[in-house]
């Protein structure tokens, strides 16, 4: 038999905080089911269903600290138990992803192709902004260039600290700024998802959330700034630098 405790939060007048805490209970069964949880299972639809709790969880727990201004209880609490909950879920359902094999022929990635915007140039496996001077890769961490396929594997995500430690040789994480430049306005008034020129930068994986870090800090310092390809939001937006996001790459010049 399998016991699970579950704490509730009080604040410092003494109110109760709704205890969400419950997925634990949502995951638990999958746990414990050997059919389930067997190396090499991959079920990407699942881990957005699950993670798509978590994140009402999170909003949830975050609304109540905006109504009742009680910072603490957000970063000692609300953001660790969502942690816990993401890296469950994707432990769960998404543990033979990495390990997939190349793309089924009935589903091939896009092949590549020369880009709508006329600003790119495009380069095997790296894309040259002319309006900036910036060379970005046209995968996203975790993925990886293929003549005639396109961007092969899975998207990874990286906590900030895990996502600031990547690059090299030149290629280094973009500042927001530089990374809203590859936001598609023309995509983004029709609606049309990704917001991002899918020629250029083909890939992106609709299933997960479209949040990518960038090397610029919020002023709250647990946060730190990202873009979202599915909002194609151009203002300032951040993340708790515990999160788990994607990761695209710039070089300067050529």
């Amino acid at each position: 038999m399998f016991l699970i405790e579950l704490s509730e939060g009080k604040m410092g007048d003494g109110s109760m905080w709704p205890d969400w805490k419950k997925i634990s209970i949502l995951i638990i069964g999958v746990l414990v089911s050997p059919a389930t949880y067997s190396k090499g299972y991959c079920n990407p639809e699942g881990a957005e269903r699950e993670l798509a709790v978590c994140r009402s969880q999170y909003d949830e727990c975050k609304a109540d600290f905006v109504a009742l201004r009680e910072y603490s209880y957000v970063r000692t609490t609300c953001v660790p138990q969502y942690r816990d909950c993401r890296s469950i879920v994707e432990g769960v359902y998404l543990e033979g992803c990495h390990t997939a094999r190349e793309p089924k022929p009935s589903t091939p990635q896009p092949k590549a192709r020369t880009a709508t915007n006329p600003r790119y140039v495009i380069k095997g496996d790296t894309v040259y902004d002319n309006a900036t001077n910036l060379t970005w890769m046209r995968c996203s961490l975790g993925q990886e260039w293929k003549d005639g396929i396109g961007c092969a594997g899975i998207v990874k995500r990286f906590m900030f600290d895990e996502a600031q430690a990547q690059g090299g040789n030149g290629w280094r994480m973009p500042s927001q700024r530089e990374l809203m430049t590859l936001i598609d306005k023309d995509r983004r008034s029709s609606r049309t998802l990704p917001t991002i020129d899918t020629d250029a930068f083909p890939g992106m994986d609709l299933k997960i959330e479209q949040y990518y870090w960038t090397s610029t800090p919020s002023l709250d310092p647990n946060g730190w700034g990202v873009v979202s390809f599915l909002s194609g939001f151009d203002g300032f937006d951040h993340r708790f630098r515990s999160s788990s996001y994607a990761v695209r790459l710039v070089r300067d010049g050529q």
